[in-house]
């Protein structure tokens, strides 16, 4: 499953009263009084971090999700949370269009991903398709030397 959040300013999840998430939270225990690592402010509250949730945390039937969201201060004067779960085993159809395939030559049909949290994997959208425009070590093919 994947979890996508945004929050001001921290954020546990828990899935039938088992923690999965943290986010902005020292580690240890929390209590009511425990603020966030981290003051999130304008516009990088709105910035989706994605998290994998494994099925396993998960059981058939009826599953409870919790949440804590916590301020970097205590006299803080704004909060926001919000929340989207995927099932990413889900087949997604995209929508047809006129655009180019993309085995084109060239970039199309490109639709804006919300930014997340930098990681060391690449992570792409059953909905999205990638095309390779250089790789290291190629060389240019106008201007010489290659891709660093």
């Amino acid at each position: 499953m994947e979890l996508n959040i945004s929050t001001d300013d921290s954020v546990i999840v828990y899935i039938n009263g088992t923690e999965v998430l943290r986010h902005n939270f020292p580690n240890g225990s929390i209590d009511a009084n425990t603020l966030a690592t981290k003051n999130v402010e304008g516009q990088t509250e709105m910035v989706f971090f994605s998290y994998d949730i494994p099925k396993t945390d998960f059981r058939n039937g009826k599953n409870v999700i919790s949440v804590e969201v916590h301020q970097f201060s205590r006299t803080s004067n704004d909060v926001g949370f919000d929340f989207e779960l995927k099932n990413r085993s889900m087949k997604v159809n995209p929508p047809a269009t006129t655009c180019a395939s993309v085995n084109d030559a060239h970039i199309s049909c490109f639709t804006f991903l919300m930014p997340i949290q930098k990681v060391d994997t690449l992570g792409i959208p059953f909905s999205h398709a990638f095309q390779v425009i250089f790789s290291q070590g190629e060389t240019y093919t106008k201007g010489g030397g290659t891709v660093p």
